[in-house]
């Protein structure tokens, strides 16, 4: 979305910086260009939820196509990555996770990251809530077989 990336990451790597690129993975032609570029050291897409729900979380009938353009992308573009789900208690279930398997399978990395509150969240009444750590290593258990590395984010 940003409309500058590219000159900022060409400028990025000038300075001799590796590029790591944070990905919804909702704008697929524009992600598509910039692995092209060659630029891209590393990627990290967000994996929200099951996929048949996205489209209700997101309000938007359309989303689920460009999002499994870009998971398609990725997996064949050679570039290192990882898929990341930020649990919210409430909102995930081990269930849910369970659903999103076919989304993750065969990942090399995939992060579960705890949610928590900030004063900068766009919808400042949310009601989400954190997981214990014990819950955590609970879904986590869920996914190591069906991937190369899980990391869990507390």
């Amino acid at each position: 979305m940003q409309q500058d990336l590219l000159p900022f990451i060409q400028k990025i790597k000038q300075l001799g910086f590796s590029v790591k690129l944070d990905t919804n993975g909702f704008l697929p032609k524009k992600f598509k260009e910039l692995l092209e570029t060659g630029l891209i050291d590393y990627v990290a897409i967000d994996v929200k939820y099951e996929l048949s729900k996205i489209n209700t979380l997101l309000l938007s009938k359309q989303r689920t196509t460009p999002f499994l353009e870009s998971l398609d992308l990725i997996r064949t573009s050679g570039v290192p990555y990882e898929l990341r789900t930020t649990l919210v208690k409430g909102y995930h279930t081990p269930e849910i996770l369970e659903e999103m398997l076919p989304l993750i399978e065969g990942a090399p990395r995939y992060v579960l990251q705890n949610f928590f509150t900030t004063s900068t969240m766009v919808d400042p009444d949310f009601d989400g809530q954190p997981f214990t750590q014990k819950e955590l290593e609970d879904f986590a258990s869920i996914v190591r077989p069906h991937v190369g590395e899980c990391i869990v984010r507390y």
